[in-house]
């Protein structure tokens, strides 16, 4: 905690590593676990020129449509062979579904979605990819909820019946995806399927990664834990704004913590230096009161 309330320039001491977008889908995502938002003014390019290293990672969807395609069929044909023995069972003829379940548990049959073939590392801040892009850092010391859970059938046909383009597909079954309403290439011909997932997702915090701007921030009420905003957009937007994003993060009873880390720190005296910058005077204040604390010899545990 003093940590994190303490400044540092000393990049061996600090909690987070420099910002850097281009990093943030490997080996920097292990430092923002949860859900994270990139904040810029053209969040579709933005991820897009970072995305390559894991989409390149990632199984053809064509690929896995076939392999859930076979799946299905010889599921569906195991079944029809458990039905047929079920229907024979003499005096079942009014327990078929009863006796279908039974002999499907003991085959270990389920007709449930189970888990695609898709490399672990290739679903950011999975066990998989922490251990892929970040092996320094140790898996004990997060929460295991933390951890993301490959994509199962059922998810993978709703994101590849989305109307975007593989790469985008890829990046939402990976966990990463771009909220912008108006942008045409993730919205083609005014349909909106792509936008309504993804709005979908972050409000269950389902996503590990998503590129939003501007027309996020008032009332965006998500379970996001980080939030990390370009030089660029602090120097095109006004102090509200930015105070906007800064409170999208640890939402009262949504998430357990909340990070803000920004390209360039010049933009305080603009966010802080205001007649009304009540909420930055407690921030700043509390910050000081949690270093304070700590010199004094106060123990968390303890208390």
């Amino acid at each position: 905690i003093k940590m994190a309330c303490t400044p540092t320039t000393n990049v061996k001491s600090a909690m987070f590593p420099p910002f850097d977008p281009s990093k943030l889908l490997l080996e920097n995502a292990a430092y923002f676990p949860g859900m994270t938002l990139t904040v810029s003014s053209n969040p579709t390019k933005d991820i897009s020129a970072t995305a390559h290293d894991l989409v390149k990672e990632f199984p053809s969807l064509k690929k896995l449509t076939k392999e859930i395609e076979a799946s299905e069929a010889a599921l569906e044909k195991q079944l029809a062979s458990i039905r047929k023995e079920a229907e024979k069972v003499k005096g079942g003829e009014d327990r078929v579904d009863e006796i279908i379940a039974a002999k499907m548990r003991d085959m270990n049959v389920s007709d449930s979605a189970t888990v695609l073939k898709i490399p672990e590392h290739c679903v950011v801040n999975s066990r998989g990819h922490m251990r892929k892009y970040n092996a320094k850092l140790s898996l004990d010391d997060y929460d295991a909820s933390f951890f993301r859970a490959s994509p199962n059938q059922t998810d993978f046909k709703k994101v590849d019946a989305l109307p975007v383009d593989d790469q985008w597909r890829m990046l939402l079954l990976s966990g990463v995806a771009a909220h912008v309403p108006h942008d045409l290439q993730l919205n083609p011909q005014g349909d909106t399927s792509y936008t309504n997932y993804v709005a979908e997702q972050l409000e269950h915090g389902k996503l590990a990664v998503c590129g939003v701007t501007k027309d996020f921030t008032y009332g965006a009420n998500v379970p996001c834990t980080s939030v990390c905003v370009d030089k660029d957009f602090l120097k095109k937007h006004s102090a509200n704004t930015l105070r906007q994003f800064i409170g999208r993060v640890a939402r009262t009873g949504l998430a357990p913590f909340g990070v803000a880390q920004f390209e360039d720190d010049s933009f305080l005296a603009k966010m802080c230096g205001k007649n009304d910058n009540q909420e930055s005077l407690c921030m700043e204040a509390t910050a000081k009161a949690i270093v304070e604390a700590f010199d004094n010899g106060f123990d968390p545990d303890a208390a």
